[in-house]
């Protein structure tokens, strides 16, 4: 009697949840005879993946925050690395989370289960040097971004350019005028989209700032609409953040904000602009073509730590990242401000000129992520690494 292939996953993040819910869909639907398991989210797990621990509140952000997460996840890797042993899977298959998952791919490849990599470690480095040891560990590469395969293929990896899963995924639910009409929008009236992330820190440093502004640009514009798509993934049980604790900010902030749960591609896709925090959300409402600016801030400790340990990036936006020059304003630490952030985004919308030339960059970093159906592709190198 033939024993069902056992395919290992572990997704860190919400972001991670994201990829891996409709490549576990996949997978399942082309073999019902795969036992699926690991480390995911409420996504993933509504395939009927089998989740050994729910990796949504595992996003960090800041040194402290790293710290008191580190004896957690350390027990965690320690029976997920007991369970590689006892199970020992066909495949192990790792979304993002580096840290944690490259760890995890070394010790499978000295019990010698294969291993595929979606999203993997390094994504923008320029220097073959930072992934070589990423590339000599991983038994197959599937790269989402073109930088990204070059860089592995540099290194000597197996690698395979997928393009990126959000051309598939980032899908409003209907037309604009429909979508306007279901969230009240007033005719004539301009949304501006207010998203602070999907992490604790995020949230803690960024959330205020962004209600403070749109109360800034509200007396100024009084035609605007100003909303905040809010993830269930990111109020679940375990993140920190709860919709009690927005919505205390948005009423002492004085504004009249909309909050939208589970909406976000539909918000982005009537947005005429959006103010976001640094992230997958960035490249979700490039991929729709909304202008925006990207702010970000952590803690002065975290800032000090990175500067002195860490090369710092030229840009910290996806959509400037992919194309390697700015198309999108950067606010970053100390230029993070509720009157810098209002004060740029009236600018901007109020130059048709900029906002063209925005959405004309957006269309540049969309061309960049390749074609529809990375979540196909990656589905197929599963099941022909499996066999």
């Amino acid at each position: 009697m033939t024993k069902n292939k056992k395919i290992m996953i572990v997704a860190g993040e919400i972001s991670g949840d994201l990829y891996g819910y409709p490549l576990v869909r996949e997978i399942l639907q082309a073999r019902g005879d795969l036992d699926v398991f690991g480390v995911g989210g409420p996504r993933m797990k509504s395939t009927g993946m089998q989740i050994f621990y729910d990796s949504s509140s595992w996003g960090t952000i800041g040194l402290v925050e790293a710290l008191k997460k580190f004896p957690y996840l350390y027990c965690v890797y320690n029976d997920m690395a007991r369970k590689l042993r006892q199970i020992k899977p066909d495949l192990l298959v790792l979304i993002d989370y580096p840290g944690f998952n490259m760890r995890l791919c070394r010790y499978a490849k000295k019990l010698g289960i294969p291993t595929l990599y979606y999203f993997p470690p390094s994504k923008w480095t320029s220097n073959p040097a930072d992934v070589s040891d990423a590339a000599r560990n991983i038994t197959k590469v599937a790269a989402p971004f073109r930088h990204t395969a070059e860089i592995y293929r540099k290194a000597g990896a197996n690698v395979e350019f997928v393009s990126n899963p959000l051309l598939e995924i980032v899908k409003p639910s209907a037309g604009v005028s429909e979508l306007r009409k279901r969230f009240s929008i007033p005719d004539g009236s301009r949304v501006v989209t207010l998203m602070p992330g999907s992490r604790f820190m995020e949230v803690k440093y960024m959330l205020p700032i962004l209600v403070d502004s749109a109360a800034i640009m509200a007396k100024k514009m009084p035609d605007a609409t100003f909303i905040m798509p809010i993830s269930s993934s990111t109020v679940s049980k375990g993140t920190g953040i709860t919709m009690e604790y927005i919505k205390n900010w948005i009423a002492a902030s004085g504004s009249q904000i909309k909050i939208e749960l589970d909406a976000t591609y539909d918000i982005l896709s009537i947005s005429d602009f959006a103010i976001i925090t640094s992230g997958t959300a960035t490249l979700e409402a490039a991929c729709l073509g909304v202008p925006m600016i990207i702010a970000y801030k952590v803690s002065l400790l975290t800032e000090l730590f990175a500067r002195s340990f860490t090369p710092l990036p030229k840009y910290f936006g996806l959509p400037n990242l992919i194309l390697n020059k700015a198309i999108v304003p950067e606010f970053i630490q100390k230029n993070v401000s509720a009157e810098i952030i209002a004060g740029a985004t009236m600018e901007i919308l109020n130059s048709s000129e900029k906002l063209a030339d925005m959405k004309s960059g957006l269309g540049e970093v969309v061309k960049n992520l390749g074609d529809s159906g990375a979540t196909s592709r990656v589905a197929d190198l599963i099941l022909k690494m499996i066999g």
